[in-house]
């Protein structure tokens, strides 16, 4: 079943399923901590499951500065915010990892470069997701969920270098290739 035959279903709805969907991981389950956690994920789901044969719209993934790169994502955080359908907090952090991208890239709002934002769902954004998961495929639902789990609470520095690893053309660009790989 293709739900965009029936309904759209578009980055923001993607976004909603991965924040939303039930994982082991206690303090995964309604949140992503990081944009740039968030970024790889989606990325991974659009490559390991079969989300993209489901979206109406594609999640406009390239190789940038940092590796697969989706502006795509950050305008939906933005417009889920808007609509109450996220949180989007902004809190102190070890290291400069889940800056990179959005200082970088998207020339971001000037703050601490040891700053992360971690996104949430709201009770609204739970309504829909619970609206949402009804339309979708079980299996979908259920890949999206082993892949959360897997890779959700991988320290950002690995989920990063799997991504390099497995999907080096997304890596070309990359100024942080080196590093990431350790050569």
């Amino acid at each position: 079943m293709n739900i965009s035959q029936n309904l759209p279903f578009e980055v923001d709805d993607a976004v909603i399923l991965l924040l939303g969907v039930a994982c082991d991981i206690k303090d995964l389950n309604g949140k992503i901590e990081g944009i740039t956690r968030l970024e790889k994920l989606m990325f991974l789901l659009d490559k390991e499951t079969g989300l993209s044969a489901e979206m109406s719209e594609e999640l406009g993934f390239v190789g940038y500065n940092y590796g697969p790169f989706s502006e795509a994502i950050y305008k939906a955080i933005d417009s889920l915010s808007q609509y109450e359908l996220v949180t989007d907090s902004f809190k102190k952090n070890d290291t400069q990892e889940d800056s990179w991208e959005s200082q970088t890239i998207i020339g971001g709002v000037e703050r601490d470069a040891y700053t992360t934002r971690d996104i949430e769902l709201t009770h609204r954004g739970r309504d829909y997701f619970d609206s949402l998961v009804s339309e979708l495929p079980g299996k979908l639902v259920d890949d999206v969920q082993k892949l959360k789990t897997s890779f959700g609470s991988l320290p950002l520095r690995k989920l990063i270098r799997y991504v390099y690893e497995t999907y080096p053309d997304y890596t070309e660009k990359s100024v942080i290739r080196d590093k990431v790989m350790g050569s």
